[in-house]
């Protein structure tokens, strides 16, 4: 009988460890429905124009020429 119920126990903590991964796993799909919606409206530009944007075309250039 102590077989027995050491098996539930074990089946009990497997279930409950089963539920927890899949409560992140949704959790996880969740977030990654959001970006997805999120990178929907993201346009790609150019490579020098990023640079302008983000202040770097002359760091680029100096790393460049090295």
């Amino acid at each position: 009988m102590l077989f027995i119920g050491a098996n539930v126990v074990l089946f009990d903590k497997a279930r409950k460890k089963i539920t927890e991964a899949g409560k992140s796993l949704d959790d996880a799909q969740s977030r990654n429905n959001m970006i997805q919606r999120k990178l929907k409206s993201v346009e790609e530009i150019d490579r020098g124009s990023a640079e302008e944007i983000l202040g770097i075309a002359d760091m680029v250039e100096d790393y460049e020429e090295e």
